[in-house]
């Protein structure tokens, strides 16, 4: 919280709030000196256990990115997307039943489609997005660099893709979602 941001600056705590940035720790030359001092680690230790955490942020990361790419593409765009073509369905019946005065009796499922619409396009985008971020992150050889990328350039789109998966499980006909909903995981009795 930020709260606890405040007070750790205040108690000159340290406050890592990446993976990557706590990991650094390990090799800091006052934790270098004491594992050597305290004869639990050597330096060459530290620094092998620090890349096999680096390694494991890493891989952990990029199964979540493919899982999470995964449940855009094969559940939360195509039930949004029929319910989509649902909403368009039920436009062109009220155009073809009220002719002119159509606007007037569509007005609120034209203004949930375009709702829709947006949400599945600023997914589709940020998923694409991350997709991109995830090729150019392992293309990176330098472990403490890849753990960095994913940590700064993949990780804050998980929370983009979210915010409008989330908006659309708000929208979209429960009947068509796959995925359990929060307010079912949070009432399941």
């Amino acid at each position: 919280s930020k709260a606890w941001e405040k007070e750790a600056a205040k108690r000159k705590l340290s406050n890592n709030l990446a993976t990557p940035e706590a990991l650094e720790v390990m090799t800091a030359n006052d934790t270098i000196r004491l594992f050597e001092d305290t004869g639990v680690m050597s330096e060459v230790e530290i620094r092998a256990r620090q890349e096999v955490e680096f390694e494991t942020y890493i891989l952990q990361t990029q199964i979540e990115g493919r899982i999470l790419n995964e449940m855009v593409f094969n559940q939360i765009l195509p039930a949004a997307m029929r319910y989509q073509k649902d909403l368009a369905e039920t436009l062109a019946s009220l155009k073809s039943v009220y002719g002119e005065a159509y606007s007037d009796h569509a007005k609120s499922a034209l203004e949930i489609l375009e709702l829709v619409s947006g949400h599945i396009r600023s997914l589709k985008a940020h998923t694409d997005t991350m997709v991109q971020a995830r090729r150019e992150a392992n293309a990176l050889v330098d472990v403490k660099e890849k753990a960095y990328a994913y940590s700064k350039t993949v990780k804050p789109i998980f929370e983009q893709i979210r915010h409008h998966s989330d908006r659309l499980e708000r929208v979209v006909d429960y009947s068509l979602l796959p995925l359990v909903k929060y307010r079912e995981m949070l009432f399941v009795s």
